[in-house]
């Protein structure tokens, strides 16, 4: 598959406003989402890139690489590569859980493999999972956004909208009612992934890097 260009908004709320956001508006759907994380010697995070299989129930496991490419009042405009899982680590089939390590040049598909070699990473190791609860709600009939509660690894919570539309005056409108219902509402500068591996290294909880061999392990 071809990596494609994602453009979406991102706002930082309190709490209070999180609740405010769900009790004022129509809840569609409600997910609970758990984010497996890899890197290699922090290289995506230094990066503010992400690569992460996504885990919800009832749904098959999906691989996400992201890579930001510019942002700009809480806008931000990535490289995103997405699909199945068992597409995208081509040996997944038969492995019961997402490995600890992936070389990046025989366990990726190409798409993937390519991507991440452009970034100098050529291992990939699995380091710690983040769990988040999606809300899919719908704004006064304008259409609808993403609210997320996110439990870090250091027991701290955040909460996150994130509004993402092909036509782009409709994410600025539903971005200026969010604004509207939430005044603690501000850019988010910072990915899920740089905010993992910040709280990652609050727990005091070393990485122990390596370089798989051609097996999944």
């Amino acid at each position: 598959m071809q990596s494609k260009l994602e453009i979406e908004t991102k706002l930082e709320i309190s709490r209070i406003d999180f609740n405010r956001l769900l009790s004022g508006n129509q809840v569609k759907k409600t997910t609970e989402q758990l984010n497996i994380y890899y890197d290699f010697n922090w290289l995506l995070a230094a990066a503010s890139a992400t690569f992460r299989i996504r885990l919800a129930l009832g749904k098959p496991a999906v691989a996400t690489l992201k890579i930001p490419l510019s942002t700009r009042n809480g806008q931000r405009t990535s490289r995103e590569l997405e699909t199945p899982a068992r597409q995208a680590i081509t040996p997944l089939g038969h492995v019961a859980s997402p490995p600890r390590n992936l070389d990046v040049r025989s366990h990726l598909a190409p798409s993937f493999r390519d991507e991440l070699l452009g970034l100098n990473i050529p291992f990939l190791n699995r380091v710690g999972y983040m769990r988040n609860t999606r809300h899919v709600i719908e704004l006064t009939n304008v259409g609808c956004i993403e609210v997320d509660w996110v439990r870090l690894p250091d027991g701290n919570d955040f909460y996150e909208v994130e509004i993402e539309n092909d036509d782009l005056a409709l994410q600025r409108r539903l971005a200026h009612l969010v604004v509207n219902q939430a005044p603690s509402a501000r850019p988010s500068t910072v990915s899920k992934f740089e905010r993992f591996q910040r709280a990652l290294s609050n727990t005091q909880k070393p990485i122990s890097w390596c370089m798989p061999n051609r097996s999944l392990a």
